[in-house]
């Protein structure tokens, strides 16, 4: 089989071969072969048939051949008057296909008319199948009585399978899962397969015959189609992205490249274009982007809050002390108490930095979310003001959650304010309550099936236009003057929501309120008691206890030691592990408790412990951490069972923990 051979030059050699079948048909049916009787006039076709590229031979009706052209008797490596008078079937390949093709002569023979036969294999001496197409045609013969087979056959084995493999191409494309095109020069569809057809919603005729811009579909990015033909022109490859948008408002994002084909001289010939649907891909890179910009707001957050809660523990411990210290007549109390509540706020904050970066540990437990919003109903008309009304909705049954209760609080808290400060002139707050949510809500916030719990707080402030509600959740994002808010609060909304197995979303329009949504699964346990027990009395001194303070912050160390102090007991400090150790294997008389930061320089609280109990078994250990109890940095981990104290935390509280914790180890005959 010839090398090397475009399919245009193919079909070029196969129309010049059927021009001369008919010819040599036309000849043929004239009979000029029969009135050729000439040994002169022979003797010319003869060589005109044997000089020709194609296969020539005749054949009685018995399959012997009456001539053969030089052509075909090369193939056989045979001399063509050693062919002459013997039957087809003595030749290879010839004998296996015998039957076949006296079937066909027969027919040619019988019926008077000519047949075409396209693409016939034969297999050759080396098991090699080739094909060839030809002319059988009817050939009298006057003297002997009888009607003979003319048939004039070319080799098309270069053509078939330039064929078969275009159409495993074709098959192969229209199969793949990637949308492909093949564009002529002007860029109008020539092929478009299956997948490009369900991509764009369309069957594949109408695509073909279509322009480029057909890809684009609806209100597409036109102009960039545009684009990709000036590229195309130049012969370039163009690769890009352009967004589809539908009739039914929804919206694609696809990736096109579309290459220039060329023939064997260079020149672009037509361009194939490979098209995939990255909506979701795109949705997803957001989606990372998003989860990488909250990780490293959260690592910052974890940082500012571990140092932000160990300042806010200093303010609000010595500011109790004051505040005890205190007469009750003191107009200074009226300070102290500021001072408190700043730091109250302060500390708030901090959380909320830590429940939207992950960073806070959840106590949950099974609650009535009706319950919850009713108790909340004095505190929310306190942070309204008069000139806003409120309105509940709630479901008439209990509607069991299990969430961390404060974190519920912090929810609805923070969507009243949000949608107080919406409302500049007042208005009307709408809380509602439902079992059930909206099928196409639990969707789009990706939740799996079930059953969930409505919270919707609507408001009919100024509203919200599309780009402010699709950063609506953002940390520190906020439409408010500098100054009158953090952005944290709706953030702070749907981390909770989140952490919760839930989700929260958004409506709004510009001049109609805004209604957030928040869902958390509904459970079917008991609904827990919600009071809290009551603070247990401090005691007096079980023994002379004594204390070991270990904090590298000077003012905590400070603060805690003058507390403890205060109280009776015996205090040692330490600024780090290396320096409590050789305290501790200084003093010669008990160590009652430990209470060591988690996290310091060098040697950490844990580590610490483990060293300081391995000589003193009988020591207990609280804990003290600005961190959350679940996001210490590096391998720092507690024991479960281990006493934690989180920062920030006021002296009542340190005593109640120190108390708790040594009474414990009384109990225990210790």
């Amino acid at each position: 089989m010839g090398q090397g051979r475009s399919q245009a030059e193919l079909e070029a050699e196969l129309g010049r071969l059927r021009e001369r079948i008919k010819t040599l048909e036309a000849a043929v049916e004239a009979n000029l072969l029969a009135r050729t009787t000439s040994t002169q006039h022979w003797d010319q076709l003869r060589r005109v048939l044997d000089v020709l590229p194609h296969y020539v031979f005749a054949k009685d009706p018995t399959g012997r051949f009456t001539f053969v052209n030089q052509r075909l008797a090369e193939s056989f490596e045979l001399r063509a008057e050693d062919m002459v008078g013997r039957h087809d079937s003595e030749f290879e390949p010839w004998a296996s296909d015998s039957g076949r093709l006296r079937e066909d002569d027969r027919e040619v023979i019988e019926t008077g008319r000519p047949k075409f036969v396209s693409a016939e294999p034969f297999v050759d001496r080396q098991g090699v199948t080739r094909y060839f197409e030809s002319r059988k045609i009817p050939l009298p013969d006057p003297e002997a009585g009888e009607v003979g087979v003319l048939v004039l056959a070319t080799e098309v084995s270069e053509a078939v399978a330039r064929e078969r493999e275009q159409r495993r191409l074709l098959t192969a494309m229209d199969q793949a899962g990637e949308a492909i095109a093949v564009l002529d020069r002007r860029g109008n569809v020539l092929y478009a397969n299956a997948a490009l057809g369900t991509m764009l919603k369309r069957p594949v005729s109408q695509l073909v015959g279509r322009p480029l811009e057909v890809l684009t579909s609806g209100e597409g990015d036109r102009a960039l189609m545009r684009q990709m033909q000036e590229r195309l022109i130049t012969g370039e490859t163009w690769r890009g992205r352009y967004t589809t948008l539908w009739d039914d408002g929804s919206r694609y994002i696809r990736d096109a490249t579309v290459v220039p084909v060329r023939d064997e001289a260079g020149r672009v010939v037509n361009y194939v274009g490979v098209v995939r649907d990255v909506t979701r891909e795109a949705q997803l890179e957001q989606e990372l982007l998003q989860a990488q910009k909250m990780e490293a707001v959260g690592q910052l957050a974890g940082g500012v809050a571990h140092d932000f809660n160990n300042l806010l523990t200093v303010i609000s411990g010595h500011g109790e002390q004051l505040l005890d210290d205190m007469p009750d007549q003191d107009r200074r109390r009226a300070d102290a108490e500021q001072i408190l509540e700043a730091a109250d706020r302060a500390a708030s904050l901090t959380r909320q930095l830590l429940v939207f970066s992950r960073r806070r540990s959840l106590q949950t437990r099974v609650l009535d979310l009706n319950r919850k919003v009713k108790e909340l109903d004095p505190m929310l008309s306190r942070l309204i003001g008069e000139d806003v009304e409120f309105r509940y909705e709630l479901a008439e049954h209990p509607l069991a959650i299990e969430v961390d209760p404060s974190q519920v609080e912090q929810v609805i808290v923070n969507l009243v304010v949000n949608a107080r400060d919406a409302m500049d002139r007042g208005g009307t707050i709408t809380i509602r309550t439902a079992e059930g949510a909206d099928p196409e809500t639990v969707a789009r916030l990706d939740l799996p099936a079930g059953e969930y719990v409505l919270l919707q707080v609507s408001d009919t402030g100024m509203g919200m236009d599309e780009e402010t509600r699709r950063h609506a959740f953002e940390p520190f994002f906020t439409t408010k003057e500098l100054g009158k808010g953090t952005g944290l609060g709706l953030s702070t909304v749907y981390a909770i929501a989140q952490q919760s197995g839930g989700g929260a979303t958004v409506a709004s329009e510009p001049g109609r309120g805004a209604t957030f949504e928040v869902l958390f699964p509904r459970v079917d346990r008991i609904v827990e008691s919600e009071e809290e027990p009551p603070p247990r009395p401090l005691q007096g001194l079980v023994r002379h206890e004594t204390i070991l303070v270990v904090e590298d912050e000077s003012a905590i160390r400070r603060l805690v030691v003058e507390t403890l102090a205060r109280k009776g007991y015996e205090v040692l400090e330490a600024s780090n592990g290396r320096e409590a150790l050789e305290l501790a294997s200084r003093y010669d008389a008990p160590i009652d408790l430990l209470v060591t930061d988690v996290v310091m320089p060098e040697m950490s609280g844990p580590e610490l412990c483990q060293h300081l109990q391995r000589e003193r078994p009988g020591c207990r250990v609280l804990f003290m951490t600005g961190y959350a109890n679940d996001s210490f940095p590096g391998a720092t981990r507690l024991d479960p069972t281990d006493s934690l104290l989180e920062k920030p935390f006021r002296p009542r509280a340190l005593i109640q923990h120190v108390r708790e914790v040594l009474e414990r180890s009384a109990s225990l005959g210790d």
